[in-house]
């Protein structure tokens, strides 16, 4: 019986449904790429577009990465040169413990010659997401009128949440808390170190208690501190100790919408200043934005 041979077939010569199907993937992927292309350069044109912003405020008063976060209809730029727009949020202190923002909505380029101002006020017993949430209702604000008249205002609209039929709005009274207002806080750090010739340690320790109400501000602290260094020196070892205490505390009362009158003072003793005891106590009457 001789040997025979089996006849060889051509692996690489699809049958026609096969070749319609890799036909129809390549058309697919070209049209889907020419898509993706025309998304990219509408994006890269809207951004062109969008009102430049240059936010120029204390990292402590804003946080800049939830306002670029929620504010995402205009283009926030770190150079005041290339914005429209620069935001100037300046923070000073109120009688009542918090802050009174003062915003500048300055206008430049196109928009050179506009600008307006708003007032941000912040409370002492505000949380931190309830002042980063009053700042960013007030810059949403002041950026509406331009945002407005830029090229990408007519996706801008704003809303007005009017208040439900039969509420009332109450302040908040010390029956509604279960601590009367007050807020406590205690904190404490270290620090030890040892080495061969040196060896140290540190000890601190503060405690307050504050109290805000419309008639009534109440302030109380203490502060101690303790710090010992011991060195190994040729003649022997030497030791050094400094204490501090403090006390202060503030009372002021409302005398009127933007007055008060109160008494500060403050106790303490250092060994570092000398000081075995020391007082000081003033009366103090200054304007104040809400008591």
């Amino acid at each position: 019986m001789g040997r025979g041979t089996i006849p060889s077939h051509n692996t690489n010569q699809g049958t026609p449904i096969s070749r319609w199907k890799t036909l129809a993937l390549m058309v697919f992927g070209l049209v889907l790429q020419a898509a993706w292309a025309e998304v990219s350069e509408l994006r890269a044109q809207d951004s062109e577009e969008a009102l430049k912003v240059f936010l120029d405020c204390p990292r402590g008063g804003c946080d800049l990465e939830y306002i670029r976060g929620e504010v995402e209809y205009v283009n926030w730029v770190r150079d005041r040169a290339d914005a429209d727009v620069h935001i100037l949020a300046t923070p000073e202190g109120t009688g009542a413990g918090g802050r009174m923002y003062s915003v500048e909505f300055l206008g430049l380029g196109s928009f050179d010659g506009s600008r307006h101002f708003l007032e941000y006020p912040t409370r002492p017993d505000q949380t931190r997401d309830e002042q980063r949430q009053g700042m960013l209702r007030i810059l949403t604000l002041g950026l509406a009128p331009f945002a407005a008249s830029s090229l990408g205002g007519d996706a801008l609209s704003i809303d007005v949440a009017a208040p439900a039929a039969g509420a009332e709005t109450a302040a908040a009274t010390p029956e509604d808390d279960p601590w009367n207002f007050w807020v406590f806080r205690l904190g404490a750090n270290g620090f030890f170190n040892g080495q061969s010739s040196r060896k140290s340690q540190d000890i601190s320790t503060n405690l307050s208690a504050n109290r805000t109400t419309e008639d009534l501000k109440v302030r109380l602290g203490f502060n101690s501190s303790y710090s010992e260094n011991e060195f190994e020196l040729s003649t022997g070892p030497l030791t050094t100790i400094q204490r501090d205490l403090q006390f202060r505390g503030l009372v002021a009362w409302s005398i009127g919408e933007q007055w008060a009158f109160g008494l500060k003072s403050e106790l303490g003793s250092s060994t570092f200043q000398n000081q075995d005891f020391r007082v000081m106590q003033n009366g103090l009457g200054q304007p104040h934005a809400s008591l």
